[in-house]
């Protein structure tokens, strides 16, 4: 096949075929490096090359590359700069329109930051402030109250002020003594009944 010379660059001769290739030989060696199109294009395309200094990688330096049946791979390089196509794995998962999703039970306490959950965001709380459901998890309201608990088992039960029952009885220090109060009006005044010294 015969060959023209296109042109000369200091020791690389570029040389023109007819049969679709551009072939590059180094000085006056054999040896070539050969720029070849498969077929003949449907219409005039352009091949940029990188506007900075690099190397032009072939498929065959890269480990694996995905394929049609593979979707929502990413490429992957080594210490050695070698890429590969691997699945998304671990927390994530990801689709072939390169939406990354996190995986269920993936995201545990210490991944989140503190006072970071809003209350929208936990199962099963009650749905008013201040008042204990059957199956919900209580919260107090902005006075610091919790109410409609039937039933409440502990080892200690401490109270600052008072313990107040039903709104009618009340346990509440004074002067260091316990008094038994009642409360004929809803727990609007108290009346001591019992009291129990300290000494």
């Amino acid at each position: 096949m015969s060959m023209t010379d296109h042109s000369n660059l200091a020791n690389i001769n570029v040389k023109a075929v007819e049969s679709n290739e551009v072939q590059f030989y180094v000085g006056s060696g054999t040896t070539k490096a050969t720029l070849k199109l498969n077929s003949s294009p449907g219409s005039d395309y352009d091949i940029n090359l990188p506007g900075s200094s690099g190397t032009i990688a072939l498929t065959s330096d890269i480990d694996s590359l995905p394929s049609a049946t593979q979707s929502g791979q990413i490429m992957v390089a080594d210490s050695s700069f070698d890429f590969q196509a691997v699945d998304a794995s671990g927390a994530v998962t990801l689709d072939s329109s390169g939406a990354f999703t996190i995986a269920n039970d993936a995201i545990d306490s210490q991944h989140i930051d503190a006072n970071a959950v809003q209350d929208e965001h936990i199962q099963n709380l009650c749905s008013t402030d201040g008042t204990s459901d059957a199956s919900c998890i209580p919260k107090t309201d902005a006075s610091n109250n919790l109410a409609g608990f039937n039933e409440l088992g502990c080892a200690d039960m401490k109270a600052s002020a008072s313990l107040v029952i039903n709104d009618e009885w009340r346990l509440k220090i004074n002067n260091n003594n316990l008094e038994l109060q009642y409360s004929s009006d809803s727990g609007s005044t108290w009346n001591v009944k019992q009291i129990f010294q300290s000494s």
